[in-house]
């Protein structure tokens, strides 16, 4: 019993502490609704930004590669569908359905779809430059 109370402790303290971290209130998106980005024949993108992080929806053609590249944000990639093969600084990862890969903030990493692909990619911080439609290969990068 006294681990229960416990573990509803700690719940309630999660609870109240992740609400104090927002600072903007609950919003609703519905992704279907939202029109694709087309970045390239074969590759489209979909995705939302809150005060602090971004999540995006791809979908990819097998045999799309996207470059290496860099941004100020961590990158989780989660593939719900497909398979992809993520080279990150040089070491490559075959990721497929269900499974995800972080990728550290500055990381120079490059993508190719080993299959036709649907991944959902969240950033933290959001992706400001998107706008831009480009990543970072100049100075942001912290030197090692």
């Amino acid at each position: 019993m006294r681990s229960q109370s416990l573990l509803l402790g700690v719940a309630s303290a999660s609870a109240v502490s992740l609400g104090a971290c927002s600072s903007s209130p609950p919003a609703k998106y519905d992704l279907r609704d939202q029109a694709r980005q087309e970045l390239s024949p074969g590759l489209t993108r979909r995705y939302i930004n809150s005060d602090k992080a971004t999540m995006a929806i791809y979908e990819l053609r097998k045999g799309i590669r996207i470059g290496e590249h860099y941004h100020d944000s961590e990158q989780l990639t989660y593939v719900q569908a497909g398979r992809l093969r993520i080279t990150i600084e040089g070491k490559a990862y075959n990721i497929g359905a269900g499974e995800v890969l972080t990728i550290p903030q500055y990381a120079k990493h490059s993508i190719e779809a080993l299959e036709a692909t649907i991944e959902i990619d969240y950033f933290t911080p959001k992706r400001y430059n998107w706008s831009e439609d480009r990543d970072e290969t100049g100075p942001l990068r912290p030197e090692k």
